[in-house]
């Protein structure tokens, strides 16, 4: 209140999405005093993939039906769905014998808590690759991001590309390519080398 007299406020919702109780606001009704604030807690609950909206209402001194202003709140209702931090996990050219590790991250967009699983291609010869959860698997609301990382050794000149699946542990599958080269080509490997 920037005013220099206290006066009364009153907020609410007003809308068919407030009606089924999309969104929720405690009502508001109190009297705001010179240099004091408000705070007001909105609850979004979608219950399908679709937008949603609603006006909050204000109302000052209950001096007519007439909202001093209102907002307009809306929201955005979508599926649980994993993500990475990257297109695809490209491990460095390595020479022959040599381990590489690289980490790339699954961010949770909307899952409470899971449990991850994963795949990795059955065919270890061609896609010699292993994959470690250091954090371990549990990703949700408190931990979004949650590392993985992806080694890979060979003795013999190859190249690959293969997928990771991520699998939420109700049927859905979120994959990202891995994509890797052993040689023993000192002009291939010198990028590698010459961090070491």
């Amino acid at each position: 209140n920037c005013d220099d007299a206290a006066f009364f406020l009153d907020a609410r919702l007003k809308g068919p999405h407030v009606d089924s109780g999309i969104f929720a606001v405690e009502s508001i009704s109190r009297e705001l005093h010179k240099g004091k604030a408000a705070t007001m807690m909105l609850r979004f609950t979608p219950r399908a993939q679709t937008d949603y909206k609603c006006k909050l209402v204000i109302f000052l001194d209950a001096i007519s039906n007439t909202p001093y202003f209102n907002i307009d709140v809306s929201g955005s209702g979508v599926h649980p769905t994993l993500g990475f931090d990257r297109r695809e996990v490209m491990l460095p050219c390595i020479p022959l014998g040599i381990k590489t590790t690289v980490t790339f991250f699954v961010i949770n967009y909307g899952y409470d808590n899971l449990d991850l699983q994963y795949q990795v291609p059955p065919d270890s010869v061609n896609a010699p690759i292993t994959v470690t959860f250091p954090m371990g698997t549990m990703i949700g609301v408190v931990k979004k991001k949650l590392p993985v990382q992806v080694t890979f050794s060979s003795k013999k000149a190859m190249s690959f590309k293969a997928q990771i699946d991520i699998l939420d542990g109700k049927g859905a599958k979120y994959s990202i390519p891995v994509i890797g080269t052993a040689d023993n080509s000192y002009a291939s490997v010198f990028p590698f080398l010459s961090l070491q």
